[in-house]
């Protein structure tokens, strides 16, 4: 493989962390508006209610306390089209049934899109020219002074509603076509915090944030000639990474070619189209610059796989993976096997018996941007993360706008990891339990003793790994976990917020249990962080710039 693209990778990192000016500038290009409302509310402009701010578990939250209106507070702008609106939303009290909604494609009361939540139901609606339609209806449990993560996706005609992180809703509607963001309750009293609005269709604009925190048919088979590149122009560190697609498509339905065999006919500069949703067993990408995309809300389906059967595993090169939800394999969803320089986009990655998305024995050099693993869990707790690099990986892989959250073991696990890894604008949020099954539960856990090599003893292995821009929400253990590592670990610009054990977990010493004597470790550097609603250990690291709630 060219050196130079081995280059270009590094030279970006470089570049970009000794120019990055703070949270807000790394966000602009996914971001289209956030507010954790911790500097008012000069975003909003309300009709009805008694909004305000209000303190609540160690932050602020916007607050409507009058149960005799509809009340609305309206934000953003009226030219967005695709895109994803989401908040933490606690109700105060459903006032005899009545509902809590978030709008998108918010013109005003009588023309929007809602995601609606009562106690005993979550519905879909839309309202045009004052007349209201209820586009889908789930029967859900939801409690007073309980917090949910409710999320509103418009993306085209789909329409989606999430409640922590998982898809609860799908409807399909065309009356309206853009429009800005609302928070709406109908006689009765909520809070809402940390809304963040993300841009699906790649448009940008200045993101206005008040801190850095924060993813078909069933045709007949056809082939068809052509040229394009299947790696998007999207991120900065993917140069030189995944496929050149200028060969022949392949197209896999459910009642046509299977996957297994339409990766065994690709060829190199070949594109494998998803189309729909695709059940499979476990299949091998042995070869080099191939293309897998899904196309309009395309599944792949791993339900088929065996007990302990992982879902895709490449050992290629130059290999693309994009647009496409992956679930249900049996082990990981996607593991890379010694593949380097491959490109992952674009992907909602859950529900699998083992880590969403791992890299091993050497693979070097991948890059994933924008993707989303969540609720990956097995019965014991043990080993399903979010990502996970470790397990002699090599150099170079870089993870970008990606997110990690409702795990049952953590969101990032660097175990007996053998390159350095970057972390851009990535989320590690809730994890360390699904379902009443727990885990360990850390944000990012950064590793560091390697007890897995043949003939080698336990030993330390010090690796440089790079965060930029990254933020750790609500886990069950740490937020950002040194776990041994004795490297010099660099975090910018990042955030820790009520993780239950450390927001930032950095002894000078440890007593590693594969090792059986005590170490003292590299010192990370922390510039520029900030650390809220909870407790830290920084002993072994240096402060620098300016650093807030150590």
């Amino acid at each position: 493989m060219n050196k130079n693209k081995i280059a270009s990778i590094f030279i970006a990192t470089s570049i970009f962390t000794t120019t990055v000016l703070g949270g807000s500038q790394a966000f602009a290009a996914s971001n289209l508006f956030s507010d954790n409302f911790e500097k008012g509310t000069s975003k909003w402009t309300t009709t009805k209610g008694k909004w305000t701010t209000s303190s609540y578990n160690g932050s602020k939250v916007y607050k409507q306390s009058d149960k005799t209106v509809n009340a609305i507070s309206k934000a953003g702008e009226a030219s967005w089209t695709n895109y994803s609106v989401e908040s933490e939303i606690t109700v105060d009290s459903f006032n005899s049934g009545n509902r809590v909604m978030l709008c998108g494609r918010f013109t005003d009361i009588n023309n929007h899109y809602a995601v609606a939540i009562k106690s005993d139901r979550l519905e879909l609606r839309k309202r045009v020219n004052g007349v209201t339609t209820t586009l889908k209806t789930v029967s859900m449990k939801f409690e007073t002074k309980k917090t949910y993560k409710i999320k509103l996706e418009l993306n085209g005609k789909t329409i989606k509603a999430y409640v922590n992180g998982s898809v609860k809703a799908t409807a399909t509607d065309s009356a309206i076509s853009k429009g800005a963001i609302s928070v709406f309750t109908a006689k009765t009293a909520a809070k809402y915090d940390n809304v963040v609005v993300k841009s699906i269709d790649g448009s940008t604009s200045t993101d206005s944030s008040n801190d850095t925190t924060s993813n078909g048919s069933n045709s007949s088979d056809s082939t068809s000639n052509g040229s394009s590149n299947s790696s998007t122009s999207t991120g900065q560190y993917g140069n030189g990474t995944g496929a050149t697609a200028n060969g022949t498509t392949i197209t896999v339905t459910s009642s046509g070619t299977t996957l297994e065999k339409a990766i065994s006919q690709a060829k190199s500069g070949d594109t494998i189209l998803i189309k729909g949703t695709v059940k499979s067993g476990s299949v091998k990408l042995k070869g080099d610059n191939i293309t897998i995309k899904g196309e309009s809300g395309a599944k792949i389906d791993f339900s088929s796989t065996s007990s302990g059967g992982r879902g895709i595993t490449i050992t290629g090169k130059n290999n693309t993976i994009q647009d496409l939800e992956i679930y249900n394999a049996k082990d990981n969803a996607i593991y890379v096997d010694g593949g380097s320089y491959n490109r992952f986009e674009n992907l909602d990655i859950h529900d699998n018996a083992d880590t969403g998305l791992q890299i091993s024995n050497g693979g070097a050099n991948n890059y994933m941007y924008n993707c989303y693993s969540h609720h990956n869990y097995d019965s014991k707790g043990e080993n399903p993360d979010g990502f996970a690099v470790k397990l002699h990986s090599g150099e170079g892989n870089v993870f970008e706008k990606c997110k990690a959250e409702y795990n049952v073991d953590d969101g990032w696990d660097f175990y007996a990891a053998h390159g350095a890894v970057t972390l851009v604008d990535c989320e590690a949020n809730y994890n360390g339990e699904v379902n009443g099954v727990t885990g360990d539960g850390n944000g990012f856990k950064l590793g560091g003793v390697d007890n897995k090599e043949s003939g080698k003893a336990a030993h330390l292995d010090p690796l440089n790994h790079l965060l930029i821009n990254c933020s750790a929400k609500g886990n069950k253990k740490n937020g950002f976990d040194r776990n041994n590592q004795s490297g010099v670990v660099t975090m910018k610009n990042c955030v820790a917020d009520g993780n239950e054990g450390k927001n930032y977990n950095w002894p000078l010493k440890g007593k590693p249990s594969a090792l059986g004597y005590e170490v003292t470790f590299g010192k990370a550097i922390i510039e520029d962080c900030t650390s809220k609603n909870g407790s830290n250990n920084i002993k072994g690291a240096t402060l620098k710039g300016n650093c807030i709630g150590f």
